[in-house]
């Protein structure tokens, strides 16, 4: 273990395991010695610790930091990173963006999720193929409920799935249901009342096969 710090006090340490800790004695997660830990701390009450990355790149989306993430089991490969990108124009090295990239097994790094510089754009890239470019939403359990996205090759089809049986997909607006679409493929559209679907403003559904749809009085 080598220790460096003022005479008063100890400020970072190098375990023989292969640790950094910055201003702690010891690292706080639980995983075992052969996973190596860069530990950051403040030991001032209510204060943050802070990774500073610096760049001087120009505008144009060049990198001004990075995070990567590699795989050295077989043959070392970057598998992820996380970037912190310039942003376009004049004067474009005074702004910034983030983008997350991840690969396949076979594929190259590739840019899955971009936060622009104004923060009204969220772009989700992936391959044109079916269930690819999509986000998926799960319960606490990891259970797939449902998603959003394109549908198959050279679609533009947009897909809003519910993947959960005998559950509706609801639409509100102004804080009110207007629109629902049940497991059994009835729309109820409401209107200013917010009824339920059986006194909807207006109902499609199907009897013996054929769509209708009715009022309410």
């Amino acid at each position: 273990t080598r220790k460096f710090g003022s005479a008063i006090e100890k400020r970072m340490t190098i375990t023989s395991g292969g640790d950094v800790l910055i201003n702690r004695a010891a690292r706080a997660n639980g995983y075992d010695s052969g996973f190596k830990t860069l530990s950051v701390a403040s030991n001032l009450d209510e204060k943050a610790s802070i990774l500073e990355l610096i760049g001087t790149r120009s505008e144009g989306g060049n990198q001004n930091g990075m995070i990567q993430f590699y795989t050295d089991r077989v043959t070392l490969t970057q598998t992820a990173d996380i970037t912190g990108l310039t942003g376009t124009g004049t004067n474009g090295y005074l702004a910034g963006e983030l983008s997350f990239s991840t690969k396949t097994t076979t594929g190259s790094l590739t840019v899955r999720l971009r936060i622009t510089n104004t923060a009204q754009t969220l772009v989700l890239k992936a391959p044109d193929t079916i269930g690819s470019n999509y986000i998926q939403f799960q319960n606490s359990a990891g259970t797939n409920q449902g998603y959003m996205g394109f549908g198959a090759s050279n679609s533009n089809d947009f897909i809003i799935s519910q993947e959960s049986s005998n559950v509706p997909i609801i639409f509100l607006n102004g804080g009110l249901e207007r629109m629902k679409i049940t497991s059994t493929g009835s729309i109820f559209m409401l209107g200013l009342r917010g009824d339920t679907s059986s006194n909807a403003d207006v109902r499609f559904s199907t009897a013996s096969g054929e769509l209708y749809y009715q009022t309410s009085s």
